[in-house]
């Protein structure tokens, strides 16, 4: 998640929690899974998925009403 991203189409990232199951060869590549395991978080069928906090959905929170300000937009992945 950031406010800064290297994906052309959007401007920032948001990822409510962190965590999966595989449902086809597709998710062979996931880059989701990737960064979690830089982070020790475990990954797949059966795993328990980690939910962030009130602090980490503020930042979304504080782009809206930054946004708001400006009268800008802002397209979150």
């Amino acid at each position: 998640m950031g406010q800064k991203t290297e994906i052309p189409w959007t401007h920032a990232t948001f990822n409510p929690w962190w965590g999966c199951a595989k449902v086809s060869p597709a998710c062979d590549g996931c880059y989701a899974e990737r960064w979690a395991r830089r982070f020790g978080v475990r990954w797949g069928h059966g795993q328990a998925r980690r939910y962030f906090g009130e602090k980490h959905w503020d930042e979304p929170r504080r782009w809206t009403a930054k946004c708001a300000r400006q009268g800008t937009t802002k397209r979150v992945f």
